[in-house]
């Protein structure tokens, strides 16, 4: 268990989980946000999907969503996603050329800053080229 959170209300705990993936790809590890309440009243909820590797949750101030970084089908480098903490499907907020390094929640939960490189030209044109 690694990145965890706690929700601002202190209910509930975001995390990254590390699963073994199947074969053919045994050995490598597959990363999934779980949310669990802190009352361990009940078993732990998986929110990403079990098709991607999903990093950094981030509870929102209000409690209500999670936003997180992940490389999906379609992505070439990471973006964030954001998902409702009770599950649900997640949105994809950012199309960066380059993938996001860090994000961080506004105070008013109405958006996201996040920092990622400027690509140059000559990333520009290896991605191009290949």
């Amino acid at each position: 268990m690694r990145d965890v959170e706690v929700s601002p209300d202190g209910r509930f705990v975001v995390f990254v989980r590390s699963v073994p993936t199947p074969l053919p790809d045994k050995g490598r590890a597959h990363q999934e946000i779980w949310r669990v309440a802190t009352d361990g009243r009940t078993p732990p909820v998986r929110l990403s999907s079990p098709d991607a590797s999903s990093f950094r949750p981030a509870v929102s101030p209000d409690g209500r969503f999670v936003a997180f970084t992940s490389r999906r089908k379609g992505d070439r480098v990471a973006q964030i996603y954001v998902l409702p903490t009770g599950g649900g499907e997640a949105v994809r907020i950012t199309d960066l050329e380059v993938g996001v390094r860090t994000f961080a929640w506004a105070p008013d939960g109405k958006s996201i800053a996040y920092v990622a490189a400027v690509p140059t030209e000559t990333a520009k044109a290896a991605r191009e080229s290949g």
